[in-house]
């Protein structure tokens, strides 16, 4: 019998045009504005990431598959529980570019998506940052609108 492969997809593309919104309307460095968000998702991510039960070995291992982009970021309060990681997640750190900053963290903890409620928990985690981010930029909006009115 070969191994299944199952890939679990989260939807962050809304996330994304907050992002780019917040990045016009305040001024401040892509990069800044993305390392500022990836640290914020992480986390959010991270304390979203249950447990999983005792019917998979080494159930703690799925929070530890966001510890390298944990790393990446110099974030270290995402985990703290007995397993380390085993090279069951990664992150690609382009966060310096120019033109198009981003950072991509996976987390490939092969029972992950198999962990009930996880998908959703996870897509509820995104929305809730992108609420987070969503309001941020109506308020700078907000405020530099009232900067040019005089008010």
């Amino acid at each position: 019998m070969r191994g299944v492969n199952t890939t679990m997809t989260i939807d962050t593309q809304s996330f994304q045009r907050q992002i780019e919104a917040i990045k016009r309307a305040s001024g401040r460095a892509g990069s800044s504005t993305v390392r500022y968000w990836s640290r914020i998702m992480l986390r959010k991510l991270a304390y979203k990431t249950a447990k999983a039960s005792r019917k998979y070995k080494l159930a703690g291992r799925l929070r530890a598959g966001w510890w390298p982009a944990a790393s990446a970021l110099g974030v270290n309060t995402v985990y703290s529980g007995s397993f380390p990681n085993k090279g069951e997640g990664s992150a690609i750190d382009n966060i310096a570019n120019p033109i198009n900053p981003s950072f991509t963290m996976t987390n490939t903890v092969p029972y992950g998506p198999h962990v009930e409620g996880i998908a959703a928990a996870l897509q509820q985690g995104v929305s809730e940052v992108e609420a987070r981010a969503k309001a941020e930029w109506e308020t700078k909006y907000a405020s530099q609108l009232r900067g040019f009115a005089g008010i």
